[in-house]
Formats: C-alpha cells, structure tokens, sequence
C-alpha cells in the first residue's frame, strides 16, 4: 500500500508526537521504528516536518519487526481493542 504525501506528513507528525510525549513521560520506554530505510519517502518526510529527527534519541531498523521479534511477545496498539492495556 501507498501511502498519499498527506498520509506521510500526518504519519511523521505522530512520531514528532510520540517522540515528544515519550521524552516528557516519567518513565519514557525505548522506541524502536521498523521497516524504514533512509532512502525512503517517509524518512525524508519525518526529516522534513520534524527539526533535529535524526538526532531523537530511538533506534531505526530497515528490517520488519516480525523479524526482529518473536510474534507472541508483539502488542498491538489499536483504538479499536476488545482489552484496554494494563501496567
């Protein structure tokens, strides 16, 4: 799937977003962003609409996270859950 250049600028607004309310947060968590290589056209557009991004403090990895991870222990996010996430 193609994302459309308005989709890209809102996807880079939230990690701005994420990236901001994570270094706020009182016990901030490790943020790691998969799937995305520096040749592509959402890290040029998160370069673009986000001062300093190569500077954030995460890691970035071209390799999918289902690689990365084993499946059982990957939470998904989604306004749509059945269960809300407990600490």
């Amino acid at each position: 799937m193609r994302l459309s250049d308005m989709e890209l600028g809102r996807l880079a607004g939230q990690f701005r977003r994420l990236y901001g309310s994570n270094r706020k947060a009182s016990r901030p968590f490790h943020l790691l962003l998969t799937d995305l290589r520096e040749d592509s056209r959402l890290y040029r557009e998160c370069l673009r609409k986000n001062a300093g991004f190569h500077n954030y403090m995460m890691d970035i990895s071209e390799e999918s996270f289902l690689d990365l991870f084993p499946p059982e222990s990957v939470v998904y996010l989604t306004p749509d859950a059945e269960k809300g996430l407990k600490d």
